[in-house]
């Protein structure tokens, strides 16, 4: 759902969301008040929200009503990031909006949706389903100038390259200029462990764990010594 009084913002959010086959625009919003009118009837997932809008501002908006979607703030005013979070939004993006930092905010989202999700079902049918959803995730990473759809269950490891990141999957090899910090906040704690300050590993993919490295497929991996209580964890 996109809520911004700007033709123009509404059109460059509706471009990027065009690229990403995981995201369909529902709603287009002029101000505060059509959005809730909207959002008394329905539900979404994320909702794109500018804040100096007319009638009502996009924050007395988040107070108005409850709100269960993960909110994207959109705006040209660095000054209003504090008070986002306080509102507990999800992200924060400055206008004009970059694909880079799009694709970022829109990875967060998706993985606080999915663990929203999760924590619902009361029955083990309904958790099934969700793990299975889970299992079937994807992100976009940005390599080679292009954005590439990637699944969760193909990563294997990302190594962590200067500057950029070796995305090691089942059959290839991406080089992502994104830090490897930025990766561990977007992947699923639950799918994926810090093992060394240059390593990033898939915890299903992990075949043996030695005293100062583990193994995933062909691949040594050294474990670094800060490390080494969460990774034998796992053992336990």
């Amino acid at each position: 759902m996109i809520v911004d009084d700007e033709p123009i913002a509404q059109r460059i959010i509706q471009d990027h969301c065009s690229h990403l086959a995981n995201l369909t625009v529902v709603n287009q919003s002029q101000n505060a008040l059509e959005a809730m009118a909207f959002l008394n009837e329905n539900s979404v997932d994320i909702i794109f929200l500018d804040l100096n809008m007319p009638k009502l501002h996009g924050f007395d908006m988040l107070k108005a009503i409850q709100v269960e979607a993960q909110v994207i703030v959109t705006t040209a005013y660095s000054e209003y990031a504090l008070d986002g979070y306080a509102h507990g939004i999800c992200d924060y993006l400055m206008k004009p909006i970059s694909m880079e930092h799009f694709v970022a905010a829109i990875n967060k989202a998706i993985k606080s949706v999915e663990i929203n999700r999760l924590s619902k079902p009361d029955n083990q049918y309904e958790q099934l389903s969700v793990l299975a959803q889970i299992d079937d995730k994807t992100i976009f990473i940005k390599a080679d100038k292009m954005h590439h759809q990637v699944a969760l269950k193909d990563i294997l490891f990302i190594e962590a390259c200067g500057n950029y990141c070796a995305v090691q999957l089942v059959d290839k090899k991406l080089m992502a200029y994104q830090k490897i910090s930025s990766f561990e906040e977007e992947l699923p704690s639950e799918q994926f462990i810090r093992i060394h300050k240059s390593y990033l590993c898939s915890v299903s993919k992990i075949e043996r764990i030695a005293n100062k490295s583990l193994f995933v497929e062909q691949y040594e991996l050294a474990i670094g010594q800060s490390f080494r209580e969460k990774v034998f964890k796992l053992v336990k």
